[in-house]
């Protein structure tokens, strides 16, 4: 595309973002107009234009600008779309290997943990892209996988939002054994809760390069006797084996 083509406003605010991104402190509309070699009023309506669309955040004593939400949210769609992706490809291959099991991936959005994708035996071969579906915050094993590895302060607003009298004392009693379990996940890798209901459920953590806990892939058998003897082993060990692949990109 010729240099005459190109959208001379659209160009400096990208210019705008590439220098403010130096600056993790932000800059002055002064220091910003100073140096790109701008008017300071044009340098102000451009910041004025990507800070209320999130791309800058404007911030006071002294007045400056830096980088906005909008980017991160970009960033995040990106490594979403990606990691559905290859979760999806995962989880195929996986049911082929456990086709009486039901098979999800869950992730943490809006204080609750729901599936974004799921197979299971009732729909062979048909991976399904649910909207909204929460999963219980106490009894399902990727909501315990969440409270596991969340930070304290992210466990407890998950727990004021799911009061664990409410929703959690008939399935662990008191808080302490669930903390107990919870250890238990950390230590091993994967969560299996007790399946007092004759379901047997597993899930295992999926995280980031950088460590952070992106989702929890899970598998859950509904009559474990007439799966077979090795049906929950083998469930524990592929699925933790798949997060794991997840994790490293794979």
């Amino acid at each position: 595309m010729a240099g005459s083509d190109l959208v001379q406003s659209l160009l400096r605010g990208l210019d705008i973002l590439d220098l403010i991104a130096q600056f993790p402190e932000g800059l002055t509309v002064k220091d910003l107009a100073g140096r790109m070699g701008l008017r300071p009023s044009t340098a102000h309506n451009l910041v004025r234009t990507l800070a209320a669309r999130e791309y800058l955040q404007k911030v006071s004593h002294p007045t400056r600008y830096r980088l906005g939400s909008a980017l991160v949210e970009l960033t995040r769609r990106r490594v979403s779309h990606r990691l559905h992706a290859r979760a999806a490809e995962i989880l195929v291959g996986l049911f082929e290997k456990l086709p009486c099991a039901t098979l999800v991936f869950c992730e943490s959005l809006g204080g609750q943990i729901v599936t974004t994708l799921r197979m299971s035996p009732e729909r062979s071969g048909v991976l399904e892209r649910p909207t909204g579906r929460a999963v219980h915050p106490y009894g399902a094993a990727s909501s315990l996988v969440f409270q596991a590895y969340w930070p304290a302060e992210q466990r407890e607003e998950f727990r004021r939002a799911h009061p664990f009298w409410e929703h959690g004392a008939h399935l662990w009693k008191d808080a302490d054994n669930l903390e107990r379990f919870l250890a238990g996940v950390r230590e091993t890798g994967c969560a299996a809760p007790p399946c007092g209901d004759g379901i047997y459920r597993v899930a295992a953590p999926v995280f980031s390069p950088a460590g952070e806990l992106l989702a929890a892939l899970g598998g859950s058998i509904h009559d474990p006797a007439s799966a077979g003897p090795d049906a929950c082993r083998l469930t524990i060990e592929l699925v933790t084996s798949a997060a794991e692949k997840l994790s490293a990109g794979g």
